[in-house]
């Protein structure tokens, strides 16, 4: 465990620095585009956990500068994460609902949703904390590594518990002009 724990500090600190140091290729990037391309990369895992996945894109969503494979994991990490607060939710129930936003004045949203079991109560933000997790086979070290990729694009990270149950985890970026795509 000592050790596991020294190798996800390394993957935080390497990410981290690499990130800060501006060493990854930003292109405008459609959100959209990254929510279907994503959709596809985690179709089969969806199907095999029973899950439904539901995308409500804004067709007015501005274009942001970001690394587009960064922003993939981002929200491959972020969908998985609900998928797994899902297990106990009954099947019928499982799904996760990820919308697209534009956020005057000037940025872009994403909002995944989830039907799980929620964030912790008195202090839903400690999920970003490094090593905090609320799964039994979780290091905590995936949504620390998400919020460096958000904040090194000059975006913000956040989560809530939803009205009804579940979680929200949703980030938005700065909008390149208010252009749309």
């Amino acid at each position: 465990i000592i050790a596991d724990t020294r190798r996800a500090g390394e993957v935080i600190r390497g990410i981290r620095g690499m990130v800060r140091k501006g060493e990854v290729t930003r292109i405008p990037v459609n959100l959209n585009n990254i929510v279907t391309d994503v959709m596809l990369l985690v179709r089969s895992e969806a199907l095999e956990r029973h899950c439904v996945i539901i995308t409500e894109l804004d067709h007015e969503l501005p274009m942001v500068i970001a690394n587009p494979v960064l922003l993939q994991q981002v929200l491959i990490n972020i969908i998985v994460n609900a998928f797994d607060a899902m297990a106990e939710t009954p099947v019928a129930d499982r799904r996760v609902i990820i919308r697209t936003e534009h956020e005057p004045p000037g940025s872009a949203k994403v909002n995944v949703r989830d039907f799980g079991t929620g964030l912790p109560v008195e202090n839903p933000q400690r999920i970003f904390q490094h090593f905090f997790s609320t799964k039994h086979h979780g290091l905590g070290v995936g949504l620390p590594i998400v919020q460096s990729i958000i904040t090194s694009h000059g975006g913000e990270l956040a989560a809530t518990n939803a009205e009804g149950g579940g979680a929200c985890v949703y980030f938005s970026l700065p909008a390149t002009s208010e252009e749309t795509v």
